[in-house]
């Protein structure tokens, strides 16, 4: 019962999936693994330039082992990668992928996670909500 986004569902397909699979990478097997979708009616985190309105927010969130919050204010930059990484596990830019598609579908993206003994990681995006043509406002009067 979402209403629809405006997007190329390659490129947000191609989110998900990073999402989902740095999930499962970064993490010891057996983990909790969920993907959440709902409706906000505006995103508390906007830049003042774009418009306000209705929200979709979509989350990845895992029961893993969390990440420090020393390096959470870097994951989106261009060739970061998680501190559990090995040279074989990428070159640091998914998640800097992520950002450029999300930012250019007109949302934001970030990560809530938590360390320690409430270990738990949530990767978060938002897309507005696609709004109504002009030609569905204008009336059918004959």
């Amino acid at each position: 019962d979402l209403p629809l986004v405006d997007g190329d569902r390659t490129q947000l397909w191609r989110v998900f999936e990073n999402l989902i699979d740095n999930a499962l990478k970064y993490n010891p097997p057996g983990i909790t693994l969920s993907l959440v979708i709902n409706l906000h009616p505006l995103d508390p985190k906007r830049e003042l330039t774009r418009p306000s309105g209705p929200i979709i927010r979509c989350a990845v969130r895992d029961s893993g082992i969390g990440i420090p919050p020393q390096q959470v204010n870097s994951l989106f930059e261009l060739y970061q990668r998680g501190a559990s990484s090995s040279p074989s596990q990428g070159l640091g830019l998914g998640l800097y992928i992520c950002k450029c598609i999300i930012t250019a579908h007109g949302g934001t993206i970030g990560v809530d996670s938590l360390s320690g003994d409430q270990n738990s990681t949530e990767f978060w995006f938002t897309l507005p909500v696609q709004q109504p043509t002009t030609a569905t406002l204008q009336s059918t009067d004959a």
